[in-house]
């Protein structure tokens, strides 16, 4: 059978064709994209909320509270799985969601409140831009107070001249290590600051046993909720509280910048404070796609006006000091543009002096283990 010539093309005719045919696919792309609905993306998934303690501190009281009435107000009502991913002050989780957790809103995560400006500093370890953060909104903040067990004898800021105090902390990027250090370096306090616990749990527990004299650092928040009898029964005297403005549960402690000796220490102790203002709020990686982003950020302002939630945070005396995901993500703004001479004065008060290993103070599994370095095999 004869084969008939095939009819010759334009190359105009083919260029119209293919640029047809994409038209196609891209459509065809589209209808599938808007078809993936919120609701049909969450319905399908579950969430995770990593915290960024170990269990049984503020952070993680917190989060899994918001995580068990979050879902119910996401379009699609997916489960909400709390994962803790303690370490570095935070910073071992905030790296893992920045650059390895997915970037379609199917993870959620807390934010130790030194990690922007540990940024700021220079500070060593960070994988992370938090001026990319995605802020889904804030539960509570409040100051955090540096104290002393009552045992110790130290009442008063004053009473730091007369004796050495120890300090139990997590990592060197945590508040908790911060905080004292530059009350150290920079207001006269007389600290010494034992870092390599596991988390603040760790460090309450260790000053319970007698182990360390006090702690670096406790949000009010997480204090009246895990620990409310530290206050009321005169457990342990606050120093110095961190923060703007004073609490009116600790009106009679000087705020860090109240004891600061001039304008630049002033200065330096007031940018260091603004962190607190971060407190327990929940981000997501840059890249979610913005409907989700709305979505989670509708959820948590519902959840918190939730009966069901309300309820329950009265009982656990959780304190609640709700902020948007857009304010959040304002409040890292604001650290992140910390004045150069502020920054300046902080580096140079920050060198650690006197400081200790949580090993030598407390039963090494209350310790964060150090990673082994992977070596070469020797060839035989």
């Amino acid at each position: 059978m004869d084969q008939q010539p095939r009819p010759r093309v334009s190359p105009m005719a083919a260029w119209t064709s293919a640029c047809l045919m994409a038209g196609f696919v891209l459509a065809a792309t589209a209808t599938v994209a808007a078809a993936q609905s919120v609701a049909d993306f969450y319905g399908k998934k579950r969430i995770s909320l990593m915290i960024s303690s170990g269990v049984g501190g503020g952070y993680d009281l917190y989060g899994r509270t918001v995580a068990r009435f979050m879902g119910d107000h996401i379009p699609g009502k997916p489960s909400i799985i709390p994962q803790n991913k303690p370490g570095a002050g935070g910073m071992k989780l905030l790296n893992f969601a920045y650059n390895k957790a997915p970037k379609d809103g199917s993870v959620i995560f807390t934010l130790h409140i030194g990690l922007p400006l540990h940024q700021v500093l220079g500070g060593r370890g960070v994988r992370y831009d938090a001026s990319k953060l995605i802020g889904i909104g804030r539960v509570t903040a409040g100051n955090a107070v540096t104290a002393v067990w009552h045992t110790k004898g130290v009442k008063t800021f004053a009473d730091l001249s007369k004796k050495l105090v120890t300090l139990g902390s997590t990592g060197a990027s945590s508040v908790s290590s911060i905080f004292p250090t530059v009350a150290q370096n920079l207001l006269g306090a007389n600290f010494k600051v034992i870092m390599g616990y596991k988390g603040g749990e760790q460090v309450m527990l260790a000053m319970e046993r007698g182990e360390v004299d006090g702690f670096g650092a406790f949000n009010i928040a997480s204090m009246q909720a895990t620990r409310p009898q530290y206050i009321s029964q005169k457990q342990v005297y606050p120093m110095v509280q961190w923060g703007l403005h004073r609490e009116k549960l600790w009106s009679d402690i000087p705020l860090a910048g109240d004891l600061a000796k001039s304008p630049i220490d002033k200065k330096a102790v007031e940018a260091l404070s603004a962190q607190m203002e971060i407190g327990r709020s929940y981000y997501l990686a840059p890249g979610v796609p913005r409907d989700r982003v709305q979505a989670l950020r509708t959820a948590l302002k519902k959840t918190v006006t939730d009966s069901r939630f309300i309820t329950a945070a009265t009982k656990l005396k959780m304190l609640i000091r709700y902020a948007s995901g857009e304010q959040t993500e304002k409040t890292i703004a604001n650290i992140l543009a910390t004045p150069k001479d502020a920054v300046e004065r902080l580096k140079a008060v920050m060198v650690k002096r006197g400081g200790g290993s949580c090993k030598e103070y407390t039963d090494p599994r209350f310790c964060r283990k150090k990673k082994k370095k992977k070596g070469k095999k020797k060839s035989s």
